[in-house]
């Protein structure tokens, strides 16, 4: 067999910082070209890619230099020569990475790899292009970076839209991303209802750890926007009014600092609000972002209750509570009444035993006017703007708030209950449009 002549061009040697990793996914690249002189076959540029689990690879083989050379010599026959160029290329980056597992300094001499392969030409000038190493982290970071950094201080989703009473403006609630780390955050936003109008986020705080803003509502004046946030690492939700000019103005609903509030819903006067509150969940100033929220058994031992709260005076009314029941949720059911999703006890699992019924908001009283039939459950309940009817959604569910299928009418007065024909909708959010039209989304199919 001739002796090879080898005259090696271009890259020489590379150097690579990383750290290890021992869960990851490892990608070697390397771009190569070679001639062979005799002939004067130049083949096209050689870019050769291959993923492999190096821990499983390493076993296979042997932390000394010379059981992986003789690994390399039972296979480089079958092997075309960049994929012989390459292995000889992996098997050095083994022996490197044995070598400090904290933090490693890769160096690859490519004159001395190409000895231990064979190549396919007696005489040749091989050209390496250059070395690429990036581990599965690396190439999902750069996946998601591309994907999201162009929105990065901009709104890129939007959902929970709501007009305001004339109809000139929609709030929603804009995802927006501020770092490529944990969840996008979410921000109240305005639109006028018009082509080519501007949107506006309303309602920042300055802080810099991450923060939600949530369900949005007009006042039925058109004045005022109710959300909730848990800007401040208070532990849960709080309610903040947006009004003034431009809605510029923020002012934080008070006197709750012990509770978290979970819905807002207002009166028809523009100044009561009806807040929906719990137990404190605790500080989340030490909770990353990405954490998911987790519903526990019990809210911290307390029931699930009702706040009237007037934004003219900003005060307190008085708070509504039941020593055996919680209100999961509830809306105006005329002037001084809410019909409400209402079950004994307050545990997670007791809304699975939930009745619909309507609070004396003064008297403190509940009159059941429904009750969802075994192992049914009812959510998203609302009453036409006099409190003569109710409605709301009706299905077996495992999770509460999400409430998905058919549509339930009762006479607030009478009890009396009857299912809506929605053509086999399986709705999920209704609304009064009057008192004899009831609006719903939902999915079919």
């Amino acid at each position: 067999m001739a002796a090879q002549m080898i005259y090696l061009t271009g890259v020489r040697e590379v150097q690579v910082d990383t750290t290890w990793e021992d869960d990851f996914y490892t990608d070697f690249c390397i771009a190569v070209r070679y001639l062979n002189l005799r002939t004067g076959h130049c083949p096209h540029l050689i870019t050769y890619s291959v993923e492999r689990d190096i821990e499983n690879f390493f076993e296979k083989t042997s932390a000394t230099r010379t059981a992986c050379d003789d690994y390399a010599r039972q296979h480089v026959e079958t092997m075309s020569y960049e994929a012989r160029l390459f292995l000889a290329i992996q098997l050095s980056w083994i022996i490197l990475r044995q070598e400090s597992r904290a933090k490693l300094q890769l160096q690859i001499d490519a004159s001395s790899l190409l000895v231990a392969t064979h190549l396919p030409f007696s005489c040749t000038i091989v050209t390496i292009l250059g070395f690429q190493i990036t581990s599965q982290k690396q190439k999902t970071g750069a996946y998601f970076k591309n994907l999201i950094e162009p929105g990065f201080g901009k709104i890129t989703l939007a959902s929970d839209p709501v007009s305001s009473p004339d109809g000139k403006l929609v709030a929603f609630v804009g995802k927006t991303w501020r770092k490529l780390e944990g969840q996008p955050e979410s921000r109240i936003c305005l639109i006028e209802a018009t082509a080519g109008a501007v949107l506006r986020i309303v309602g920042e705080d300055s802080q810099p750890a991450p923060y939600q803003n949530i369900q949005p509502q007009f006042s039925p004046d058109g004045t005022q926007i109710s959300f909730l946030s848990n800007r401040g690492g208070k532990g849960g939700y709080r309610c903040y009014l947006l009004r003034g000019q431009n809605f510029g103005e923020l002012a934080e609903v008070s006197d709750i600092e012990t509770v978290s509030v979970e819905y807002a819903r207002w009166h028809s006067d523009s100044a009561k609000l009806l807040l929906g509150i719990a137990g404190p969940r605790g500080s989340d100033e030490d909770i990353p972002s990405w954490t998911p929220e987790i519903q526990a058994d019990s809210c911290d031992g307390t029931l699930r209750s009702l706040v009237v709260y007037d934004s003219v005076k900003e005060q307190n009314l008085h708070a509504i509570r039941f020593p055996q029941a919680s209100v999961w949720e509830a809306g105006w059911c005329g002037p001084s009444h809410v019909v409400a999703v209402v079950s004994d006890g307050f545990s997670e699992s007791a809304w699975y035993s939930c009745r619909v019924s309507v609070l004396d908001l003064f008297r403190g009283t509940e009159r059941i006017i429904y009750i969802p039939p075994s192992p049914c459950q009812a959510g998203g309940v609302v009453s036409s703007k006099s409190g003569k009817y109710a409605a709301f959604t009706q299905a077996l569910s495992n999770t509460r708030g999400k409430v998905v299928g058919i549509v339930m009418i009762v006479d607030v007065d009478s009890s009396e209950a009857w299912q809506l024909d929605v053509e086999g909708v399986d709705v999920t959010n209704i609304s009064w449009l009057d008192e004899s039209r009831l609006f719903y989304t939902g999915l079919k199919g």
